[in-house]
Protein backbone atom coordinates (compact mmCIF):
# COMPACT_ATOMS: atom_id res chain seq x y z
CA UNK A 1 0.00 0.00 0.00
CA UNK A 2 2.09 3.52 -0.99
CA UNK A 3 2.80 5.47 1.27
CA UNK A 4 -0.30 4.56 3.60
CA UNK A 5 -0.94 3.40 7.10
CA UNK A 6 -4.44 1.29 6.37
CA UNK A 7 -5.00 0.47 10.56
CA UNK A 8 -4.09 3.94 11.07
CA UNK A 9 -6.10 5.47 9.07
CA UNK A 10 -8.94 3.26 9.91
CA UNK A 11 -8.82 3.47 13.43
CA UNK A 12 -8.95 7.09 12.76
CA UNK A 13 -12.10 6.78 10.51
CA UNK A 14 -13.97 4.44 13.33
CA UNK A 15 -13.23 7.09 15.96
CA UNK A 16 -14.69 9.47 13.94
CA UNK A 17 -17.18 7.54 13.43
CA UNK A 18 -17.92 6.41 16.81
CA UNK A 19 -18.08 10.52 17.97
CA UNK A 20 -20.96 10.82 15.42
CA UNK A 21 -23.20 7.87 16.43
CA UNK A 22 -22.93 8.75 20.02
CA UNK A 23 -24.59 11.44 19.47
CA UNK A 24 -27.70 9.95 18.79
CA UNK A 25 -28.57 11.87 15.37
CA UNK A 26 -29.03 11.45 11.80
CA UNK A 27 -31.90 8.80 11.93
CA UNK A 28 -34.10 10.36 9.41
CA UNK A 29 -34.38 8.42 5.90
CA UNK A 30 -32.52 11.03 3.25
CA UNK A 31 -32.10 8.69 0.18
CA UNK A 32 -32.15 4.92 -1.31
CA UNK A 33 -29.12 3.21 -1.72
CA UNK A 34 -27.79 1.14 -4.61
CA UNK A 35 -29.30 -1.83 -3.25
CA UNK A 36 -32.76 -0.33 -3.03
CA UNK A 37 -32.44 0.18 0.85
CA UNK A 38 -33.25 3.14 2.82
CA UNK A 39 -29.74 5.52 3.65
CA UNK A 40 -30.60 7.29 7.31
CA UNK A 41 -28.39 10.82 7.19
CA UNK A 42 -25.85 9.00 9.81
CA UNK A 43 -25.03 6.73 6.80
CA UNK A 44 -24.34 9.44 4.46
CA UNK A 45 -21.97 11.48 7.71
CA UNK A 46 -20.00 8.13 7.93
CA UNK A 47 -19.77 7.60 4.22
CA UNK A 48 -18.21 10.99 4.18
CA UNK A 49 -16.06 10.77 6.76
CA UNK A 50 -14.07 7.45 4.55
CA UNK A 51 -14.51 9.64 1.26
CA UNK A 52 -12.49 12.47 3.22
CA UNK A 53 -9.96 10.94 3.68
CA UNK A 54 -9.42 8.81 1.26
CA UNK A 55 -9.49 11.91 -1.12
CA UNK A 56 -6.86 13.55 1.49
CA UNK A 57 -4.31 10.49 1.35
CA UNK A 58 -4.10 10.78 -2.48
CA UNK A 59 -3.99 7.25 -2.61
CA UNK A 60 -4.83 5.96 -6.38
CA UNK A 61 -7.87 4.14 -5.66
CA UNK A 62 -11.42 3.55 -5.99
CA UNK A 63 -14.03 3.34 -3.21
CA UNK A 64 -17.06 1.07 -3.41
CA UNK A 65 -19.91 1.75 -0.91
CA UNK A 66 -23.31 1.01 0.41
CA UNK A 67 -24.57 4.42 -0.19
CA UNK A 68 -22.84 5.89 -3.18
CA UNK A 69 -22.29 2.98 -5.22
CA UNK A 70 -18.85 3.69 -6.82
CA UNK A 71 -16.58 6.56 -6.31
CA UNK A 72 -13.36 7.37 -8.14
CA UNK A 73 -10.13 9.51 -6.50
CA UNK A 74 -8.05 9.00 -9.44
CA UNK A 75 -8.08 8.36 -13.01
CA UNK A 76 -5.73 5.53 -12.94
CA UNK A 77 -6.69 3.66 -9.50
CA UNK A 78 -4.30 1.09 -7.89
CA UNK A 79 -6.43 -0.13 -5.13
CA UNK A 80 -9.97 -0.49 -4.39
CA UNK A 81 -11.48 -0.02 -1.06
CA UNK A 82 -14.86 -1.23 -0.03
CA UNK A 83 -17.02 0.61 2.76
CA UNK A 84 -20.04 -0.39 4.38
CA UNK A 85 -20.49 2.57 6.95
CA UNK A 86 -23.09 1.60 9.12
CA UNK A 87 -24.05 -1.90 8.73
CA UNK A 88 -27.03 -1.69 11.08
CA UNK A 89 -28.56 1.23 10.21
CA UNK A 90 -32.33 0.00 11.13
CA UNK A 91 -30.64 -0.95 14.77
CA UNK A 92 -29.19 2.69 14.99
CA UNK A 93 -32.42 4.45 13.63
CA UNK A 94 -34.83 2.55 16.32
CA UNK A 95 -32.65 3.11 18.99
CA UNK A 96 -30.84 -0.66 19.15
CA UNK A 97 -26.70 -0.55 20.03
CA UNK A 98 -25.71 -2.37 17.57
CA UNK A 99 -24.25 -1.42 14.70
CA UNK A 100 -20.84 -1.54 12.69
CA UNK A 101 -18.45 0.03 10.19
CA UNK A 102 -16.41 -1.70 8.00
CA UNK A 103 -13.48 -0.99 5.53
CA UNK A 104 -11.16 -3.05 3.51
CA UNK A 105 -9.25 -3.20 0.33
CA UNK A 106 -7.74 -4.98 -2.24
CA UNK A 107 -5.79 -4.49 -5.85
CA UNK A 108 -8.06 -2.66 -8.26
CA UNK A 109 -9.72 -5.25 -10.35
CA UNK A 110 -9.59 -7.78 -7.83
CA UNK A 111 -12.15 -10.04 -6.13
CA UNK A 112 -13.62 -10.87 -2.36
CA UNK A 113 -10.47 -13.35 -2.04
CA UNK A 114 -7.97 -10.53 -2.76
CA UNK A 115 -8.75 -8.20 0.10
CA UNK A 116 -5.14 -7.80 1.63
CA UNK A 117 -6.27 -5.61 4.73
CA UNK A 118 -9.67 -5.30 6.97
CA UNK A 119 -10.82 -3.47 9.82
CA UNK A 120 -14.45 -3.72 11.12
CA UNK A 121 -15.24 -1.51 14.49
CA UNK A 122 -18.42 -2.01 17.07
CA UNK A 123 -19.76 1.24 16.93
CA UNK A 124 -21.18 1.00 20.19
CA UNK A 125 -18.11 -0.57 22.47
CA UNK A 126 -15.29 0.27 20.12
CA UNK A 127 -13.96 -2.76 19.89
CA UNK A 128 -11.59 -2.84 16.35
CA UNK A 129 -11.35 -6.25 14.53
CA UNK A 130 -8.45 -6.41 12.53
CA UNK A 131 -6.63 -8.39 9.67
CA UNK A 132 -3.57 -8.23 7.15
CA UNK A 133 -3.94 -11.13 5.06
CA UNK A 134 -1.78 -14.55 6.20
CA UNK A 135 -1.32 -12.78 9.82
CA UNK A 136 -4.21 -13.31 12.26
CA UNK A 137 -6.96 -11.84 13.57
CA UNK A 138 -6.84 -9.34 16.09
CA UNK A 139 -9.36 -7.65 18.57
CA UNK A 140 -7.68 -4.45 19.87
CA UNK A 141 -4.58 -5.00 19.36
CA UNK A 142 -4.73 -8.78 20.86
CA UNK A 143 -4.44 -12.28 18.50
CA UNK A 144 -8.39 -13.88 18.40
CA UNK A 145 -8.67 -17.78 18.21
CA UNK A 146 -11.57 -19.34 16.15
CA UNK A 147 -13.79 -21.31 17.96
CA UNK A 148 -12.98 -25.18 18.58
CA UNK A 149 -16.44 -26.23 18.41
CA UNK A 150 -16.80 -29.47 16.24
CA UNK A 151 -20.89 -30.12 16.44
CA UNK A 152 -23.83 -28.55 15.78
CA UNK A 153 -25.67 -29.89 18.54
CA UNK A 154 -22.90 -27.74 20.44
CA UNK A 155 -22.64 -24.44 18.43
CA UNK A 156 -24.12 -21.40 18.81
CA UNK A 157 -24.70 -19.71 14.94
CA UNK A 158 -25.07 -16.36 13.55
CA UNK A 159 -28.31 -17.44 11.31
CA UNK A 160 -29.93 -14.95 9.46
CA UNK A 161 -33.80 -16.12 8.67
CA UNK A 162 -35.23 -13.20 7.90
CA UNK A 163 -36.08 -13.15 4.49
CA UNK A 164 -38.80 -14.88 2.48
CA UNK A 165 -36.15 -15.78 0.20
CA UNK A 166 -34.52 -18.17 2.25
CA UNK A 167 -37.51 -19.85 2.33
CA UNK A 168 -38.17 -20.17 -1.10
CA UNK A 169 -34.19 -21.37 -2.03
CA UNK A 170 -32.81 -23.61 0.61
CA UNK A 171 -36.44 -24.83 1.89
CA UNK A 172 -38.16 -25.91 5.16
CA UNK A 173 -36.25 -28.74 5.97
CA UNK A 174 -32.85 -27.36 5.56
CA UNK A 175 -34.09 -24.30 7.93
CA UNK A 176 -35.17 -27.50 10.31
CA UNK A 177 -31.70 -29.11 9.95
CA UNK A 178 -30.16 -25.89 10.72
CA UNK A 179 -32.47 -25.42 13.95
CA UNK A 180 -30.43 -28.56 15.30
CA UNK A 181 -27.64 -26.29 16.61
CA UNK A 182 -27.32 -25.54 20.11
CA UNK A 183 -28.76 -22.33 19.70
CA UNK A 184 -28.73 -19.13 17.42
CA UNK A 185 -28.00 -15.61 17.27
CA UNK A 186 -29.07 -12.75 15.05
CA UNK A 187 -27.70 -9.24 16.04
CA UNK A 188 -28.91 -7.32 12.45
CA UNK A 189 -25.22 -6.02 11.08
CA UNK A 190 -23.69 -8.69 9.25
CA UNK A 191 -20.21 -7.28 9.67
CA UNK A 192 -21.08 -7.54 13.61
CA UNK A 193 -21.91 -11.47 13.27
CA UNK A 194 -18.76 -11.86 11.05
CA UNK A 195 -16.88 -10.37 13.42
CA UNK A 196 -17.48 -11.87 16.60
CA UNK A 197 -17.33 -15.58 14.54
CA UNK A 198 -14.18 -14.57 12.97
CA UNK A 199 -13.02 -14.05 17.22
CA UNK A 200 -14.30 -17.29 18.58
CA UNK A 201 -17.20 -15.81 20.61
CA UNK A 202 -20.04 -17.25 17.48
CA UNK A 203 -19.09 -20.86 16.43
CA UNK A 204 -20.74 -20.40 13.33
CA UNK A 205 -22.37 -17.88 10.89
CA UNK A 206 -24.43 -18.25 7.68
CA UNK A 207 -26.50 -16.27 5.15
CA UNK A 208 -27.54 -18.80 3.24
CA UNK A 209 -29.91 -16.49 0.58
CA UNK A 210 -26.94 -15.63 -1.56
CA UNK A 211 -27.92 -11.57 -1.15
CA UNK A 212 -25.23 -10.51 0.99
CA UNK A 213 -23.92 -7.67 -1.01
CA UNK A 214 -19.99 -7.17 -1.73
CA UNK A 215 -19.82 -4.48 0.82
CA UNK A 216 -19.65 -7.01 3.54
CA UNK A 217 -15.95 -8.01 2.04
CA UNK A 218 -14.16 -6.85 5.05
CA UNK A 219 -16.26 -9.57 6.98
CA UNK A 220 -15.10 -12.30 4.76
CA UNK A 221 -11.69 -11.15 5.02
CA UNK A 222 -11.72 -11.73 9.13
CA UNK A 223 -13.42 -14.94 8.58
CA UNK A 224 -11.28 -16.36 6.01
CA UNK A 225 -8.18 -15.79 8.14
CA UNK A 226 -9.75 -17.65 11.46
CA UNK A 227 -12.24 -19.92 10.11
CA UNK A 228 -13.33 -22.42 7.18
CA UNK A 229 -15.08 -20.07 4.90
CA UNK A 230 -16.92 -20.89 1.68
CA UNK A 231 -20.20 -19.97 -0.01
CA UNK A 232 -23.82 -22.50 0.86
CA UNK A 233 -22.33 -24.58 -1.94
CA UNK A 234 -18.70 -25.25 -0.30
CA UNK A 235 -17.00 -22.71 -3.09
CA UNK A 236 -14.21 -20.33 -2.59
CA UNK A 237 -16.22 -16.68 -2.27
CA UNK A 238 -14.76 -14.86 -5.59
CA UNK A 239 -17.30 -12.18 -6.15
CA UNK A 240 -16.62 -9.15 -7.58
CA UNK A 241 -15.73 -5.88 -5.10
CA UNK A 242 -18.94 -4.02 -6.59
CA UNK A 243 -21.70 -2.88 -4.68
CA UNK A 244 -24.36 -4.92 -6.60
CA UNK A 245 -22.10 -7.75 -6.13
CA UNK A 246 -24.00 -10.93 -3.84
CA UNK A 247 -22.76 -13.89 -2.28
CA UNK A 248 -23.16 -16.52 0.21
CA UNK A 249 -21.28 -17.43 3.39
CA UNK A 250 -20.47 -19.76 5.63
CA UNK A 251 -18.29 -19.94 7.93
CA UNK A 252 -17.12 -22.05 11.02
CA UNK A 253 -14.06 -22.45 12.95
CA UNK A 254 -13.29 -25.93 12.59
CA UNK A 255 -13.76 -27.89 9.17
CA UNK A 256 -16.15 -30.41 11.16
CA UNK A 257 -18.57 -27.89 12.13
CA UNK A 258 -18.20 -26.17 9.05
CA UNK A 259 -19.31 -29.44 6.99
CA UNK A 260 -22.26 -30.56 9.01
CA UNK A 261 -23.40 -26.95 8.07
CA UNK A 262 -23.32 -27.58 4.72
CA UNK A 263 -24.92 -30.55 4.77
CA UNK A 264 -27.97 -29.47 7.08
CA UNK A 265 -28.15 -26.16 4.18
CA UNK A 266 -27.90 -29.26 1.41
CA UNK A 267 -31.06 -30.89 3.46
CA UNK A 268 -33.54 -29.93 0.46
CA UNK A 269 -32.97 -29.12 -3.26
CA UNK A 270 -31.79 -25.37 -3.59
CA UNK A 271 -33.58 -25.30 -6.48
CA UNK A 272 -30.62 -24.46 -8.48
CA UNK A 273 -30.49 -21.04 -7.37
Amino acid sequence: MPELDFLALAHRIGQKAMRIVRSGQGRDIVATNPLGQKTIKADKDLEDIVIRELKRSEIPCTLTTEEAGLVKFSENPEWRFVLDPLDGSENYARGIPVYTLGLCYAQEGGTVSDVVESYIIDLVRGDEFYTHRGKGVYVNGERARPSTVKSMRDAIISLDFNKEMLYRQIGAKAQLALMGCRDHRRFGPDLFDMSYTACGSIDGFVHACGTLSAVHASGVALLRENCIVTDRCGKPIDVALDVNAQMSVVAAGTKELHAELLTALNTDDLHGF
